[in-house]
């Protein structure tokens, strides 16, 4: 069952008949019987929820591969306008700290002459 398949459920089903009719063959006290048929009728209810729950996250998690499948090519796409804007701020950056430097050398040498 941990391989997500079903055919584990029916397996169970199959051995937990052939199981009780061996059982109630046998000459055992029927309290023991009654016990043991009781402990495997809730191995068996137990076991068909776990399966149920399994089953129910294997759909959700394929659901969830199958929505971020479609997502990926716009969150990729919003990667890269970030990076490119990124990168077209360092230049502008770049630019004006040029342009900025330039102010300084043509203002500073006007100051000192005053």
């Amino acid at each position: 069952m941990l391989r997500r398949d079903t055919k584990y459920v029916g397996e169970l089903k199959k051995a937990a008949a052939e199981f009780s009719k061996l059982l109630a063959e046998t000459e055992m006290a029927a309290p023991w019987k009654a016990e043991i048929v009781q402990k495997l009728e809730k191995y068996q209810t137990d076991f068909y929820a776990w399966a149920d729950g399994a089953q129910e996250v294997a759909r959700h998690g394929a659901a969830m591969s199958k929505e971020f499948h479609e997502i990926e090519p716009v969150m990729v796409d919003i990667q890269e306008g970030i990076e490119r804007r990124y990168d077209q701020a360092g230049v502008a950056e770049a630019a004006t700290r040029g342009s900025v430097r330039i102010w300084m050398l043509i203002a500073l040498p006007r100051r000192r002459g005053r």
